[in-house]
């Protein structure tokens, strides 16, 4: 079992769909996964969770493996990584989103003990190279919503 001690944020730094001919393909888990297989060759998707604009949460990497979200401070050992679609250097993360990933992180913070200075945006941490989640990440909501009762 994983000792859980953080978490990480980050965001797919992707559109939140494609077009296939004449059909929309939203991005998801499964295609992350997709993308994290065969184009990366790891051996799963590597975050443990993916957040939708609607604000579904899914299961991504299971919770008894190690990550492969955030090398930088050794994150990927010790730190949950949870992923929300979209590229949050140009767009806004959707207000159904936020909730869906506040009450994730709240929910993972009581259930390994996380304190709220333990749970980071990807690009805070040190030795990081990233803008992840991107400047429109509301950072100052979610840190007031962790931090409430």
């Amino acid at each position: 079992m994983v000792n859980w001690q953080g978490i990480v944020i980050h965001h797919s730094a992707s559109p939140r769909g494609f077009w296939y001919g004449q059909r929309w393909r939203p991005v998801d888990v499964e295609l992350i996964r997709s993308w994290h297989i065969y184009e990366r060759g790891w051996s799963d998707i590597g975050y443990h969770y993916v957040v939708l604009p609607d604000g579904q949460v899914q299961g991504g990497r299971p919770l008894d493996r190690i990550g492969a979200h955030a090398r930088a401070g050794k994150r990927n050992l010790t730190a949950i990584g949870i992923c929300l679609i979209g590229n949050f250097q140009y767009d806004s993360v959707s207000p159904p989103q936020l909730m869906g990933t506040m009450q994730l992180v709240k929910k993972l913070q009581k259930e390994y003990d996380i304190p709220v200075e333990k749970v980071e945006l990807h690009k805070e941490i040190p030795g990081s190279n990233t803008l992840c989640p991107g400047r429109f990440f509301p950072k100052k909501a979610f840190y007031e919503y962790l931090n409430s009762g």
